[in-house]
């Protein structure tokens, strides 16, 4: 029962750097120092093509998720910051609260004496 798909052997995965590439007569060592005869060569560019693509594309996507999560990370230090302005900006507002009710409360007594003059 051969399904077709050979695992290699220890001796045959030959050195680093290199991979074997299964073909219908058995397996050819791909890698540093080695080549292809014309047939092979025709059948391992399309798959190598196509591995590159495979690789570039992916290269692709890790490159602009690593910019967004530097972007994530750049506006995350951020963050303490615009709090801070923000805290400030409350603390101006509350501070300023006590002086605008009685602003109100005299513009209420203002408008209460128009109004009963005008009745």
């Amino acid at each position: 029962m051969e399904s077709g798909r050979h695992t290699p052997t220890p001796s045959e995965k030959g050195s680093e750097g290199s991979f074997s590439v299964g073909l219908r007569h058995g397996l050819k060592s791909v890698g540093p120092g080695s080549t292809f005869s014309g047939s092979e060569a025709h059948h391992a560019s399309p798959l190598l093509a196509a591995i590159r693509r495979e690789v570039e594309a992916c290269e692709e996507r890790l490159s602009a998720r690593m910019s967004r999560i530097e972007r994530q990370s750049q506006e995350f230090c951020e963050v303490p910051e615009k709090l801070f302005r923000l805290e400030v900006k409350v603390d101006e507002a509350e501070k300023q609260q006590p002086r605008s009710q009685q602003w109100l409360a005299k513009l209420d007594g203002l408008v209460a004496g128009i109004n009963d003059e005008l009745q």
